[in-house]
């Protein structure tokens, strides 16, 4: 970022980007700076961390239907 301190409407927007690791080093930081510093914002990162490990461990070994992917794809190339 441009230096400015992440806060925590931008934190909670960049959290799910943050908990999968597809944010970058330097905003990671950031985040993690603001999650060190507010109790509200880190209890809430807590809770959306566990719940995407619960998605996980339920969804292991699922695998959405052919079918479905197949429109999915058709209507992503209609866009």
């Amino acid at each position: 970022m441009s230096g400015d301190a992440v806060d925590c409407a931008r934190a909670l927007e960049l959290l799910q980007d943050y908990l999968k690791r597809e944010a970058s080093p330097a905003l990671t930081a950031e985040i993690e700076r603001h999650l060190d510093a507010c109790a509200d914002c880190i209890t809430h990162a807590r809770f959306e961390r566990n719940f995407l490990l619960v998605l996980q461990a339920r969804s292991a070994g699922l695998r959405c239907p052919d079918a479905l992917r197949a429109r999915i794809a058709e209507a992503l190339r209609r866009e």
